[in-house]
């Protein structure tokens, strides 16, 4: 199986759980990682991951010189954006790849990916909707599907939607929303106009989230976390962020949706261990920028007035919310 999926040094620690997690759950595999950051892209080259396979920025605007235009009309979280298409057709235009699969970074395997594949064979292009309950209907305006996984297959149809997808995102790609496009992900919507062959996930597990995951019944049976009555294959990580170093806003309160136990305990709290196991294995490069612990010390004690508003902030979320992973 072949996968890939990008990030710069400041995300480095959720691409490195996501490989892990693959490490566990995905046999046989090939990640084919875009270092979006020359510092990314020392670190990873050192760390020679097994069944890694690394790209370069350079490497692309190689294979596609319109990307050094886009570079320079569009923020760098926009350029990131166009860059999901190229990279696809950048690894099936390898001769060996006949099918691949794109990942945000920022999702995590919880077990073996085998009965999603088992779904979409046979088609030319998976997609997955965002799931969104009733009442978020309205967070359609960003595109009825996720780019949270995207499968292309090198048939005509795959190949016709992935070029059609890349010289849209290569002609526009912003962080704004319009009527029939936004950033690389409303693109999404018109596949199935596109070219035949284009299919919608269904499987529950795969892409579960913060803005779906009140749509369903999580349980665990002591062995697997199950959505409904099928296996959670792939989690979305959106829009998680590190308050301090003992607290984590997991942004269900963005999306009006509580936090239960099994997600805290099951999903989240092992994700961020993975992640703050990497954060304390990577603190040698100093291309992530890590400062002493004494001098962090020095630095919060230096700002109380910042410290105690964090803390209330913190009490806040708590109160409000009750979805903070402690």
């Amino acid at each position: 199986m072949h996968f890939c999926t990008y990030f710069d040094h400041n995300y480095i620690f959720r691409g490195l759980a996501l490989h892990s997690s693959m490490m566990r759950h995905c046999g046989s595999f090939t990640l084919h990682i875009l270092c979006l950051s020359d510092e990314c892209y020392s670190i990873l080259k050192e760390l020679r991951l097994p069944n890694v396979e690394l790209i370069t920025v350079k490497d692309l605007e190689t294979f596609q010189p319109k990307l050094i235009i886009a570079k320079s009309n569009r923020s760098k979280v926009e350029f990131y954006f166009t860059c999901t298409p190229v990279v696809l057709l950048y690894l099936l235009s390898k001769s060996d790849i006949g099918l691949i699969t794109y990942l945000d970074s920022d999702t995590y395997f919880f077990s073996s990916p085998e009965e999603v594949f088992d779904e979409i064979k046979g088609a030319s292009v998976a997609i997955v909707s965002h799931r969104f309950p009733e009442k978020l209907k309205n967070l359609e305006i960003h595109g009825k599907y996720n780019v949270g996984w995207l499968t292309f297959v090198k048939d005509a149809d795959g190949l016709k939607c992935l070029n059609w997808y890349m010289e849209r995102c290569l002609e526009w790609c912003y962080d704004i929303v319009e009527e029939d496009r936004y950033a690389d992900q409303k693109y999404l919507d018109q596949f199935s106009s596109i070219a035949n062959g284009v299919i919608e996930i269904n499987h529950l597990g795969c892409n579960l989230a913060p803005w779906n995951s009140k749509n369903y019944k999580i349980s665990f049976d002591n062995k697997n976390i199950n959505v409904d009555n099928q296996k959670l294959i792939l989690f979305h990580f959106e829009q998680l962020k590190k308050i301090n170093n003992r607290v984590y806003d997991s942004s269900f309160h963005s999306y009006r949706s509580y936090m239960h136990e099994i997600l805290k305990k099951k999903i989240y709290k092992p994700y961020i261990q993975e992640i703050e196991f990497f954060k304390t294995e990577l603190k040698q490069f100093k291309q992530l920028g890590f400062v002493s612990a004494r001098k962090s010390q020095l630095k919060d004690t230096i700002n109380p007035i910042r410290n105690a508003y964090r803390e209330l902030k913190i009490r806040f979320l708590r109160y409000k919310f009750n979805t903070l992973i402690k």
